[in-house]
């Protein structure tokens, strides 16, 4: 047992102490609010002293030095104390479950006296620890850190940087583009905000590091998010701030909750690791880079498990704060828009929310208050009597916070219940614990203990592990580069938030040292503050709109939709429009207007479409509504690529006849859809394959969906059933439509294009582009509908208007490489392409491998118009064919290519074969497979071919060559070939014609005067030829084929001698 005079044994009485405390709370319903907060001061005094316990039991100077100072210091007083606490609790441990517990007023002001008298005396003890133990600890410190740390080169940091980037993922440049939205003077609220400047802190009595901002959609909660990041980000220089934006964009089939929650890590992990990790370019000679050893290790396991990426953000972090001596902030936007169940997310953000190991974290995010993120906020919320109680104490502190301060010596650093002051770690522990975590307890007060899931929102300390209380930031608050964030001359704490409690003497001044725990909630429905920024926003659109009206009318028009708007940005912006579109002028006739606008932003859009375009009940439509229902779908497609606002607007005339389209341009969009959509100047022209000079201002333009919220109105349920049914947006319909769009668009390819012009306009370079890559990634949608592939399969003709010499298309060098698919649909020699269109679109659906759509294709051909095709000849230029292969119709090209899937295609469409007689000595050509195709896989699909055409009809002969394929057949031992040639009818005892020509272009060592049965006895196939230990698997072969022949007819003749030369 450790002797009670050392600090081992002060620890063992607290431990002592800590106990008793917890079977009071255990077994008392209504335990005393001082029981509990012993328990809660013990307990983090327990870590703090053993930290310390080795340094004391030591030899050595030092330590003779340090029990010296100690016994001078107060230790006997600390040990006295302690003792006479437990004694007092002792009593009370026998209670079994059936006694009352009677806890008198002066045994409860016995501990409080006790318990202040052991403060003070624990203070002065700490103290001395500390000052008497920093230089060993920071020589400590020092050893861990390089322990902690990985040195790498360059190169290897950049690598680890760039397998944590998420894919697709750039939010450095989606908040650039979120903060070129922002109206000036309608965020600055939030600076002025306690909640928000409290978090900035890490938290305080009222408000803590955890912050939840919602609003209702459309109230500008994204805009919001990017003034947030800078505002922290200004104060900070951009150290150890990080931000993360969702986005519904990326809720594609397979992304979960825990994938949003991986890619949040990784993004975050990544930002805060660059900022700490350059190398030092000051020193010339010192090229090093450094990474956290917990990174490190999972960059060389590849670990992109969830828990993995935390643990290592919490180092991270904990590394990140001791570097630049402040609070990590970190940001997430849009919390709502990441995939359904959240549950994965909102774990993440709760457990650094509240936990307390990552109480040197300030987390943020903005949502809609949607059911799920409420109940995931309420589970960590404190009990709310713990928390009047707290805040009562708190406001009653700051009323005598003079006397509070008295109490600790004024060149002492405050120590809290957590651990040493952290200005004193920010000055004098350059790397408290490093990237991995809390240093050893032998080298220094301990973090605590690391709870990783979420913490729960009450609980009972238990003895091994008891609730800590937490600090006020305002204790151990860094400076922050440029001043406070709080405003000057202005008290930390709003007093309207305040609730006060009148009783003096329920307050305790030591309760100042907590934060708020759970989660600060900062709505922005019907916020005054935000009202008055709506106020800002209205006032700056009327003065850039056509607004005529006085400066009173001004005035309370802005104030009557500030009132209306309920936080909603979006909705002001819609009535700003409104007014300004129907010319309104005074308070009485908007007034009026805005009575007739429902009040929710989905009613909203729904009323703008109506009254704007004039939907007609029956079902009648016009030219304007289709040209503005196009651009619509397309600026919602996900796919539709879209780069200015000339390709929208050209792409969405085509609904419109071509009479008309020249009337449809990019103002009369914006006068039909007005604040639905946005038109912004590019900062630079798109990206082309052509050279372009001088173009028009619409190609220096872009536009798009004014807010998400217009996305999200088009593809609810409830628009299609609504007023604006024929907007209503589902992903198939946007596929349909914009693969009709795209391929009846080249159609018209160079129709409305002076062809002196030598290259494509934007318009046909973007259906070149969108139609190339829907044959190669989109067939499934196009053979779903035939009002889509019927366009396609007209693009497909070899005289399609963009093959056409004329258009300057196909014949242009940098369209043939730039559109790979296309450059495969017209492959004919020039002069002798196929008579028929028909043929043309099948032969391009054979280059593209796309039987599907051919079988769809033939399946709508009448009979006659099949027969054409079947009997059309055409010669294929060099680039397509197969090397030896003549092939002049669909068949034989077919046969030639080795395409299974195609020939079954043909097949199935009732093909007529009877006047193919080469195919059986085509499909031999290359009978296992050729480089070009890629096929060399042995015979299999030529022995499957063969077996198609025999029973379609094809004759096993083949007249005038000097070898049938019979023979051919056997001369490779090929069984199965022979087995299906003889049961279609080959003879088996034919030979070739000697006057006859060579198949394959060249003298071939088929002996075609010799018999099939012949043949068999001394051919010596190259496929069997590879190895000695063939010999066994050849004679096996040739007693198959032997026995096939015989068992058809052939005759026995005579062997004959082959000697070694003609062999």
């Amino acid at each position: 047992m450790a002797d009670p005079s050392t600090i081992l044994g002060i620890v063992g009485s607290l431990t002592k102490t800590t106990i008793y405390c917890c079977q009071i709370i255990r077994k008392v319903q209504r335990a005393p609010d001082e029981i509990k907060r012993l328990n809660a001061e013990a307990s983090n005094w327990r870590p703090q002293l053993e930290s310390f316990a080795e340094l004391q039991q030591a030899d050595g100077p030092s330590s003779a030095r340090l029990r010296k100072q100690l016994e001078d210091g107060g230790l006997k007083e600390v040990v006295d104390l302690v003792t006479e606490l437990n004694d007092t609790l002792e009593p009370f441990q026998t209670l079994s479950t059936y006694q009352k517990f009677k806890w008198s007023i002066r045994t409860g002001d016995k501990v409080k006296s006790i318990l202040s008298q052991l403060k003070h005396a624990m203070e002065r003890l700490l103290g001395i620890l500390q000052f008497i133990t920093l230089p060993t600890i920071s020589s400590k410190l020092v050893d861990i850190q390089k322990t902690q740390m990985e040195t790498t080169n360059e190169t290897e940091r950049r690598n680890i940087l760039l397998w944590l980037k998420p894919k697709g993922i750039d939010c450095h440049e989606f908040h650039r583009q979120k903060r070129d939205l922002r109206e000036e003077g309608t965020c600055d609220w939030l600076a002025k905000s306690f909640r928000w400047l409290d978090w900035c802190q890490g938290g305080s009595p009222l408000n803590s590091r955890f912050l939840w901002i919602h609003g209702l959609p459309g109230a500008g909660k994204t805009v919001l998010a990017s003034y947030a990041i800078d505002h922290v980000a200004n104060q900070y220089q951009h150290k150890g701030v990080s931000y993360y934006y969702c986005s519904h964009e990326r809720q594609k089939p397979g992304h979960t909750s825990s994938e949003e929650a991986r890619l949040f890590l990784c993004w975050v992990i990544r930002d805060l690791t660059s900022q700490v990790t350059r190398p030092n370019l000051r020193n010339s000679n010192q090229q090093k880079s450094i990474v956290p050893k917990t990174l490190h290790d999972l960059y060389l396991r590849h670990d992109f498990d969830t828990q993995s990426l935390l643990d290592c953000l919490l180092s991270v972090t904990e590394y990140v704060a001791t570097e630049f001596k402040q609070q990590v902030c970190i940001i997430v936007d849009a919390v709502d828009e990441s995939p359904m169940p959240r549950d994965a997310l909102l774990n993440i953000l709760t457990t650094i929310g509240t936990d307390p190991s990552w109480q040197h974290v300030s987390i943020c995010f903005t949502s809609r208050k949607e059911q799920d993120i409420s109940e995931a906020i309420e589970a960590v919320q404190p009990d709310q009597l713990d928390y009047t109680t707290h805040l009562a104490q708190h406001v009653q502190l700051t009323r005598r916070h003079s006397s509070t301060l008295s109490s600790t010596p004024p060149n002492r650093p405050i120590l809290n219940a957590v651990g040493p002051s952290k200005k004193m770690k920010f000055k004098q522990f350059p790397f408290q614990g490093g990237f991995d975590g809390p240093s050893n307890t032998d080298m220094g007060p301990p973090a605590p203990v690391q709870v990783r899931g979420r913490m729960p929102s009450s609980s009972v300390a238990s003895p091994s592990y008891p609730t800590p209380q937490r600090v006020t930031r305002s204790e151990s608050r860094p400076h922050v580069c440029g001043g406070s964030f709080y405003p000057s001359g202005q008290d930390v704490h709003d007093p309207d938030e305040m609730v006060i409690d009148s009783d003096d003497s329920a307050i305790d001044p030591t309760q100042a040292r907590y934060c708020f725990e759970g989660c600060t909630i900062l709505s922005m429905d019907d916020n005054p503050e935000v009202r008055q920024a709506i106020c800002t926003f209205v006032r700056n659109q009327l003065d850039r709109s056509s607004f005529k009206g006085g400066e009173r009318d001004r005035e309370e028009i802005t104030t009557l939709i500030a009132n209306k708007a309920k936080g909603m940005f979006r909705w002001a912006a819609c009535q700003v429009d409104i007014i300004t579109r129907s010319s309104l002028r005074d308070l009485g006739s908007v007034s009026k207007a805005l009575d007739k606008v429902p009040a929710d932003i989905f009613g909203t859009y729904e009323h703008m479409l109506t009254t704007k375009l004039l939907l007609r009940e029956d079902g009648e439509t016009d030219y304007n509504r289709n040209f503005a229902r196009t651009a619509l779908a397309l600026l919602c497609s996900p796919t539709s690529g879209v780069s200015c606002a000339e390709v929208l607007v050209e792409g969405s005339r085509f609904m419109v006849p071509h009479a008309y389209a020249q009337d449809y341009d990019i103002q009369g969009l914006q006068k039909t859809l007005g604040c639905l959509i946005t038109v912004t100047a590019l900062p630079r022209r798109p990206e082309s394959l052509y050279a372009r000079g001088e173009e028009g201002p619409d190609a220096k333009r872009q536009v798009s969906v004014a807010h998400y919220t217009v996305k999200e109105y088009l593809f609810a349920e409830e628009t299609a059933s609504g007023k604006v049914k024929e907007f209503a947006l589902t992903k198939e319909a946007i596929h349909n439509l914009e693969l009709e769009m795209i391929f009846r668009g080249l159609q018209h390819f160079g129709r409305d294009r002076n062809l002196s012009n030598k290259n494509p306009s934007r318009y046909e370079e973007y259906c070149l582009k969108m139609t190339d890559k829907a044959l190669k990634e989109r067939r499934n949608f196009i053979i779903r509908d035939k009002k889509i592939w019927e366009p396609v399969t007209k693009c497909l003709r070899w005289n399609s208007n963009h093959h056409l010499p004329a258009s300057k298309a196909f014949p242009n060098a940098k369209t043939r490489a730039g559109f790979s698919s296309w450059a495969k649909t017209s492959p004919f020699e020039q002069g002798k392409e196929p008579s028929h269109g028909e043929t043309s679109v099948l032969v391009s659906l054979m280059l593209l491998q796309w039987p599907e759509l051919a079988l769809l294709y033939l399946a709508d051909l009448g009979e006659a118009k099949k027969k054409q095709v079947w009997n059309d000849k055409f010669e294929l230029t060099k680039a397509f064919k197969v090397e030896g292969t003549e092939p002049n119709s669909l068949m034989r090209m077919c046969v030639s290519r080795r395409d299974v899937n195609f020939l079954q295609a043909l097949i199935d469409s009732r093909a007529d074969f009877s006047g193919e007689t080469e195919l059986i000595m085509d499909l031999f050509y290359h009978a296992y497979g050729h480089r070009s195709l890629d096929d060399e896989d042995g015979g299999e699909k030529t022995g499957q071919m063969l077996k198609m055409l025999l029973e379609r009809g094809v004759r096993p002969e083949a007249t005038g060559y000097i070898f049938t394929p019979l023979q051919f057949a056997v001369s490779n031992l090929e069984d199965r070939w022979v087995q299906d040639l003889l049961i279609e009818g080959a003879d088996p005892n034919a030979t070739g014609n000697p006057d006859g020509v060579h198949p394959f272009g060249d003298e071939d060592t088929v002996l075609g005067h010799l018999q099939p049965l012949q043949i068999s006895e001394v051919t010596k196939p190259k496929w069997l030829q590879s190895d000695d230990d063939d010999k066994a698997l050849m004679d096996q072969a040739r007693l198959k084929v032997q026995y096939a022949l015989r068992q058809w007819g052939a005759r026995d003749v005579e062997p004959i001698e082959i000697d070694s030369a003609s062999e």
